[in-house]
C-alpha cells in the first residue's frame, strides 16, 4: 500500500474524459447534455445516473431492456461525468474531495459498460419487438455510442486511477468509498495485466472487510489469476464457510477459475497443439487475455483449418473492446474443423450484435429502407441459429422464433412511406408470444425462455396471454423470482384498473405480501402498496389520506434511490394536489424534477398544471402554464404528454372565451389518442400494456374538468376518476 500511495498525488492533472472523445461525437454529446443549474443539480443527476446504471448489473434488470434503453442509461453516465468534470477547477491537479466519491464510480461504470455482459437473447427479443412495434430507435445515439465504446474504457481507467488513489490513501473518511475505490483499482490493475498489484489490492480489501464473502471470492480469483493456486483455494474455502452453500455472492464460474488456475500452473507442452489450446482457454478464463491472445494467434497461424483459435480471438475482441466487426470477420473466415457449440454461439451473438448495433441505427434513420437494409443480416442470423440449434436447442429456437417473426413482418407488402400493416404486426407479436410459451413448456428449466415468455406476452398485448404467462411457477434465481413476483402484482393492479376488476384488486394485495424480502423487493413492494392505496381511493374503496401517508413515508426513506424517490415524490404531489394541498404539491414536484430531470414530463408538467386547481389562478401561473404546454404543441411524434398539453391549451382557450380554438385543440388531442383508454379507442380484452411502474399525472377533460391519470409506462393512460359517492 505504501508503494501504491506514493502515486496518490500526481504532479500533472490528466486530460478530462470528455477530451478523449472524437470531435464529431463530442459535438453530438454536448448537444445532448442539458446544462445543470448548479453544483447541487449536477450531483443529484450523477447520483440518479449511478443508481440506474448499477441496477443494470442485475441480469434480470438489463435483460428486460432493449439496447436503446440500456444505451440511454449509458448516456446518463456520460452526461453525469461530463457535468461533474465541469466542477473540477482548472487549476486543481486532484479532483476535489467532495467530487471524488462520485467521479470514481462513474469512471468505473465507463470502464465496463453493463450492456456488454447482458443477455444477448433478451436484447434480441427486445430489439425485434421494437422493430415490430415501430418504436423509433435513436440511430444517432447508437452510432455515437459505438464510437465512444472504443476509446472510453482506457481513458476512463486513467482518470479513474487518478481519482481513486487519493480516496484510498487518506483522501476520504468514508470506509465504503475507500473500499469501493480499492475494488475498482484492483479491477483496473487486472485489466492492465498487473496481476500481482491486483492481488495486493484484493488482499488489502479483504483485510479491511474480513466478513465480506464477496471480497474473499474476489481475492480467490485474483490469487488464481496470479498463479497462486493454494492461496486461491484457501480464500475460496473461507468465503464458502462464511457464505453458505446457496450464497448469492458466490461466482458461478468459481470452479472453472480453480480448474483454469491448476491448468496454468501445470504449464504447456509446446509440441502438443491441444495442450496449448487448453492453456489459452485457461488463461482467457482467469482474465490473462494478452497471454491468451498470443497463444490463439500462434495456433491460428499453425492450424488455419481449426475454428477454435479463431473463436477464442473473436471472444477476446468482444470482451475487451466490443469490436464486433473484427470478431465477426474472424468467425466467418474460420476453418471448417471443430465448429462446436462455442463457435456457433459466438457467431449467433456477433451476427445479432451486428444487426442491432451497426445495421439497425442506419435503418432507423430511413425507415423506408428497413426491408432492404435488414433482410440480409436477418437471414444470416437465421442461418447461424439453425446450426446452433444442434448444440443448444432452447436458445437457438428462441432466436429463430424472433427472427422469423421479424422476417415475416418486414417482408409484408406495404407502401414506400407506410408503416408495417397492423394485422401483420399483431400476428407477428402473437406468434412470438405463443411460440415462447410453447418453448417454455418444452424446456421448463430455462430461465431465459421464462423471461422471454413473459416479455413477449406483454408485447403481444392480450390480457389472457399475459396473465397466463405470469401465473407459471417461479423456477429462476432469487433475483429473477423477485422481479417476476413484482411484475405479477403490478399486472394485477393494472388489470384491476383496466377492466374495473375488484377481484384483481384483492389479488394484488395478496401478491404484494408474498414478495420476498431480498434485494430491492421490500422497497418495490412498499411503493406498489402505495400505488394500490391510490387506486383503491379512486375506485371508492379507500381514502386519499391513506395513499398520501404511504407515499409521504416512502419519500422520507433514505434507502430509496433517486429514480424511485422521484416517482414517489411525483405521485405524492398528485395526491396532495387532489386534496387541495397545492403548496406542498408544488414543492414535491420541484424535488421530483430535481432528482431525476428525465422525470420532467411528470414533475415539471404537473407543477405547471397546478394552475388548473386554483379557483382564481394568478395571471403569471396561467402564462407559465401556456408557455410550458406550447412547447409540446408542435411535437413531430405523438405522445401522451403532447396530448395532455393540447388539452390544457384547450382549457386556456376556453377561459379566454375562444371556443373555436378550444375545439380545434381538443380535436388534435383526440387524434393523438390512439392508445388512450379514456377516448374509447382501446376497449375490452385487447391489451395488457404495463411495463412495471405507475406514474400519476394531472390531466384535464372538457367534460370532467381536472382529473388524475395514470401512465403505465407504454404511453397508455388510464383515468383514475372517482365514481359517484366515492371516498375523496
Amino acid at each position: 500500500m505504501d508503494d501504491l500511495c506514493a502515486e496518490a498525488h500526481p504532479a500533472e492533472r490528466p486530460a478530462l474524459l470528455i477530451e478523449a472523445v472524437p470531435e464529431g461525437v463530442r459535438t453530438w454529446l454536448e448537444g445532448l447534455i442539458r446544462p445543470a443549474a448548479g453544483p447541487a443539480e449536477a450531483r443529484a443527476r450523477a447520483e440518479s445516473a449511478l443508481a440506474s446504471f448499477r441496477a443494470l448489473e442485475d441480469p434480470t434488470v438489463s435483460g428486460s431492456l432493449d439496447f436503446a434503453g440500456i444505451a440511454a442509461q449509458y448516456v446518463q453516465v456520460l452526461e453525469a461525468t461530463y457535468l461533474l468534470e465541469q466542477l473540477w477547477p482548472e487549476e486543481a491537479v486532484e479532483a476535489p474531495a467532495d467530487l471524488a466519491p462520485l467521479l470514481e464510480p462513474l469512471y468505473d461504470a465507463l470502464r465496463l459498460p453493463a450492456f456488454v455482459s447482458s443477455g444477448f437473447l433478451q436484447q434480441l427479443g427486445g430489439m425485434a419487438a421494437q422493430i415490430l412495434m415501430q418504436e423509433g430507435a435513436p440511430g444517432e445515439v447508437l452510432a455515437a455510442l459505438m464510437q465512444l465504446l472504443r476509446i472510453l474504457p482506457e481513458r476512463a481507467r486513467v482518470l479513474h486511477r487518478h481519482v481513486a488513489l487519493p480516496l484510498v490513501c487518506g483522501g476520504s473518511e468514508d470506509p465504503e468509498a475507500v473500499n469501493a475505490a480499492l475494488g475498482n483499482l484492483a479491477d483496473a490493475a487486472r485489466d492492465a495485466g498487473e496481476y500481482e498489484a491486483c492481488l495486493a489490492l484484493r488482499r488489502e480489501l479483504a483485510r479491511r472487510t474480513p466478513d465480506d464473502a464477496k471480497a474473499l471470492y474476489a481475492l480467490a480469483q485474483a490469487a488464481w489469476r496470479a498463479g497462486r493456486t493454494e492461496d486461491g483455494r484457501r480464500a475460496a474455502e473461507a468465503a464458502d464457510a462464511r457464505c453458505g452453500p446457496d450464497c448469492p455472492d458466490r461466482p458461478r464460474d468459481l470452479e472453472r477459475f480453480a480448474e483454469a488456475s491448476a491448468r496454468i500452473a501445470a504449464g504447456d507442452d509446446a509440441a502438443d497443439p491441444e495442450a496449448r489450446l487448453a492453456l489459452a482457454e485457461a488463461l482467457d478464463t482467469v482474465g490473462r487475455t494478452d497471454e491468451a491472445r498470443g497463444l490463439f494467434e500462434d495456433l491460428l497461424a499453425e492450424r488455419p483449418e481449426d475454428a477454435r483459435p479463431a473463436a477464442g480471438l473473436a471472444r477476446l475482441a468482444l470482451q475487451q473492446s466490443l469490436d464486433i466487426t473484427s470478431a465477426l470477420a474472424l468467425l466467418e473466415a474460420a476453418g471448417p474443423e471443430h465448429r462446436g457449440e462455442t463457435f456457433w454461439e459466438l457467431l449467433v451473438t456477433c451476427r445479432a450484435m451486428t444487426l442491432f448495433y451497426l445495421v439497425l441505427p442506419q435503418a432507423m434513420q430511413d425507415p423506408s429502407r428497413i426491408p432492404e437494409v435488414l433482410l440480409e443480416p436477418l437471414r444470416s442470423l437465421r442461418e447461424a441459429a439453425v446450426s446452433y440449434r444442434a448444440f443448444h436447442e432452447p436458445r437457438a429456437s428462441a432466436v429463430l422464433l424472433v427472427v422469423d417473426a421479424a422476417l415475416r413482418t418486414i417482408e409484408a407488402p406495404r407502401g414506400p412511406t407506410d408503416g408495417f400493416p397492423t394485422p401483420v404486426l399483431t400476428a407477428a407479436l402473437a406468434s412470438v408470444a405463443d411460440g415462447a410459451q410453447d418453448l417454455r413448456e418444452r424446456f421448463p428449466d430455462s430461465p431465459e425462455l421464462a423471461a422471454m415468455a413473459i416479455s413477449s406476452a406483454l408485447f403481444a398485448s392480450t390480457a389472457e396471454r399475459t396473465f397466463a404467462a405470469l401465473e407459471q411457477p417461479v423456477t429462476g434465481a432469487p433475483a429473477e423470482n423477485t422481479k417476476l413476483m413484482l411484475r405479477r402484482a403490478g399486472l394485477h393492479l393494472y388489470g384491476a384498473l383496466r377492466w374495473n376488476d375488484r377481484a384483481r384488486l384483492q389479488r394484488t394485495d395478496t401478491l404484494i405480501e408474498d414478495i420476498p424480502a431480498t434485494g430491492t423487493g421490500p422497497l418495490d413492494a412498499a411503493i406498489l402498496r402505495a400505488d394500490l392505496l391510490a387506486v383503491r381511493w379512486r375506485s371508492g374503496a379507500g381514502t386519499a389520506e391513506a395513499a398520501r401517508d404511504a407515499y409521504r413515508a416512502l419519500a422520507e426513506d433514505e434507502t430509496l434511490d433517486a429514480a424511485r424517490r422521484a416517482r414517489v415524490l411525483n405521485n405524492l404531489g398528485v395526491i396532495l394536489a387532489a386534496l387541495g394541498e397545492t403548496g406542498e404539491a408544488a414543492q414535491r414536484f420541484f424535488r421530483s424534477e430535481d432528482l431525476d430531470p428525465d422525470n420532467a414530463s411528470f414533475g415539471r408538467f404537473n407543477r405547471f398544471a397546478l394552475a388548473g386547481l386554483a379557483e382564481a389562478p394568478e395571471p403569471a401561473a396561467l402564462d407559465a402554464l401556456r408557455a410550458e404546454m406550447s412547447g409540446y404543441e408542435d411535437e413531430e411524434t405523438a405522445s401522451t404528454t403532447g396530448r395532455q398539453a393540447l388539452r390544457w391549451l384547450a382549457w386556456l382557450a376556453e377561459r379566454e372565451g375562444n371556443a373555436q380554438r378550444a375545439a380545434e385543440l381538443r380535436a388534435r388531442a383526440d387524434a393523438v389518442s390512439a392508445d388512450d383508454v379514456w377516448s374509447g379507442a382501446v376497449r375490452g380484452d385487447d391489451g395488457c400494456a404495463f411495463r412495471g411502474s405507475f406514474q400519476f399525472g394531472l390531466g384535464y377533460s372538457s367534460e370532467l374538468g381536472l382529473l388524475i391519470e395514470l401512465d403505465t409506462g407504454t404511453h397508455l393512460w388510464l383515468l383514475l376518476t372517482a365514481p359517484p359517492g366515492a371516498a375523496s
